[in-house]
């Protein structure tokens, strides 16, 4: 997280801080992000909220 706020207070414009952002998304949010790894975490978290009510 440090090293994503460094990398931000090094951008001048919002020119800049949209095209940082847009490569993070790029990197981020693949096709397999929306197909398997959300779903995944999304059943994961899912199922840890059931398990805290239980006791």
């Amino acid at each position: 997280m440090e090293q994503d706020r460094a990398e931000l207070r090094d951008l001048k414009s919002a020119d800049q801080f949209l095209a940082r952002l847009a490569a993070a998304e790029a990197v981020t949010l693949t096709d397999d992000y929306w197909t398997k790894t959300l779903p995944t975490e999304l059943a994961i978290s899912a199922g840890c909220k059931c398990v805290r009510y239980l006791f």
